[in-house]
Parts: structure tokens; sequence; C-alpha cells
């Protein structure tokens, strides 16, 4: 049986932590189907997400807390960049960690983390991201 998944579209601009192209899906129902193949396949937990970058849908590794995509940042420059776009478009303070391979974002103690971290939120702003 020919599997659809396995001869996916690759993203030309959107790479993961080890620096392959993602698969790019142009609907979120394809990107679910596959997802979904995944998760019967290899037990992997993914969930799709519209991409800020290239507009097309991936896969992500599912949050085990809230269940949304978990993204991961190669490096914590791009992580800071990112906290401080959210900030300025939607007032949130977000808060920077280290993951195996990468880094992520959360809302949990993200204040906190801005009070301390004040002169990083404001130089990624200073050069808009």
């Amino acid at each position: 049986m020919h599997n659809k998944f396995l001869t996916n579209k690759k993203s030309k601009t959107c790479r993961d932590k080890y620096g392959k192209f993602l698969d790019e899906f142009n609907f979120e129902s394809d990107a679910q189907d596959c997802a979904n193949y995944m998760k019967r396949k290899f037990g992997r937990n993914l969930v799709p997400y519209l991409c800020e970058e290239c507009g097309f849908w991936h896969l992500a590794p599912k949050c085990a807390v809230c269940g949304k995509a978990k993204r991961l940042y190669n490096s914590k420059k791009d992580a800071e960049r990112q906290a401080a776009k959210v900030f300025a478009t939607e007032g949130k303070y977000l808060r920077i960690y280290k993951s195996c391979g990468g880094w992520h974002l959360t809302e949990s103690r993200g204040s906190k983390y801005y009070r301390q971290n004040r002169d990083v939120f404001m130089d990624a702003l200073r050069k808009r991201f």
C-alpha cells in the first residue's frame, strides 16, 4: 500500500532542530491526517500548526500540558526575538527555557522572567525582531 505521507512536500525555508527541512502541508486536514498516521504507525504525538514564517502547515510535538504544538527554536537569540515579538504584538510575557536540542517559550512565570531580562526584550524590540 502506498503511503502519501512518505512523499510529502518539503519546505524550502523551515527546518527542524537538526537542520532538516520540515514537511509542509497546504491544508490543516492533510497535516492532521499525517499526524494521525504518525501516531498509529510510530506512536508519535504530533499536532499541526500554521507557520507564521512560510504560511504552510507543519507538524510539531504535542505539549503534554496543553496539547498544543510545542515550537522549538534553534538558538536562544531566536527564542528571545520571538518572545519580544509576542510581547510587542500581544502584550504577553514569555519565559525562555532550554530543552533538549533547542529553546522553548512558555507563559509560566513569564512576567518574572521579563522583569529579570528586561534589557533582552528591549534590545530585541529596538531591532524590530
